[in-house]
């Protein structure tokens, strides 16, 4: 007989244990958010995970980060490319150096 309520809710038919990071994204949470000006001003975009290519709308135009949970790589080129360079974050509110600023293509979590 199960014991504890995981192991009862795993007993029904289409019931699975979710990830921290998947259960965020189904209530709504977030791990980073990307701000258009210095000093978390005028947010874009919010993510929980990695992304190759910024949406155009974003592209080249990140100012600011705040990190709620993980680390995040920013990179200068599309497709997490290390050649143009890149910064690492952790949580926290971060304004991007004066070399990245504007800048950003790709975003990788780790």
């Amino acid at each position: 007989m199960p014991t504890n309520k995981k192991q009862i809710l795993n007993n029904f038919p289409g019931v699975q244990e979710l990830s921290d990071q998947r259960a965020a994204v189904i209530q709504g949470g977030f791990d980073l958010k990307i701000y258009r000006h210095g000093d978390q001003k005028d947010k874009m975009a919010s993510f929980n995970f990695g992304i190759k290519q910024l949406a155009s709308n974003s592209n080249n135009q990140t100012s600011s980060v705040y990190i709620r949970a993980g680390r995040w790589r920013f990179y200068n080129f599309s497709g997490w490319n290390s050649l143009g360079g890149f910064i690492e974050r952790g949580p926290g509110k971060h304004n991007l150096p004066s070399w990245l600023n504007d800048k950003i293509s790709s975003i990788q979590r780790f």
